[in-house]
């Protein structure tokens, strides 16, 4: 498993748009209902590290959506731990800086049909919220 974690080929983890906004029954959750991959083209090796080609694609679809609804980005994480790095933190700042607007990476690796989230950091008032890491049930779309 050790091995898989160190992904060395090429589009080893993906991310994109996430969709949706705070909860109106609690404002301090926020709710997510729908995402969009933005495509990266691994010019900076096999992780979602994004290149000035692929930050610009990822504005371009903050734009073409207004920015209406749109509630941050994920990526999934295939390297070691469950955190943000720097380059995770300055996309956040730079297109993502509402409050409530977050960050989620995903842990690809099933164990017993659940998948592991986690370090999903926002912004209240322009303070970090504090990462938080939880299984999920994958439910396939159709």
């Amino acid at each position: 498993m050790e091995n898989f974690r160190s992904i060395d080929a090429l589009g080893s983890e993906i991310g994109g748009l996430l969709f949706g906004g705070p909860d109106p029954n609690t404002p301090t959750k926020v709710r997510i209902e729908d995402f969009e991959l933005v495509q990266c083209d691994y010019s900076r090796g096999p992780f979602y590290r994004l290149s000035d080609a692929d930050l610009a694609r990822f504005d371009a679809a903050i734009e073409r959506h207004g920015g209406a609804g749109v509630a941050g980005f994920f990526r999934s994480h295939s390297r070691k731990g469950l955190t943000l790095d720097a380059e995770d933190m300055k996309v956040l700042e730079a297109s993502f800086p509402r409050a409530m607007q977050i960050a989620v990476l995903v842990r690809p690796f099933r164990h017993q049909g659940e998948r592991r989230a986690g370090s999903s950091f926002g912004k209240t008032d322009g303070c970090a919220a504090e990462a938080a890491t939880w299984s999920f049930r994958s439910d396939p779309r159709s």
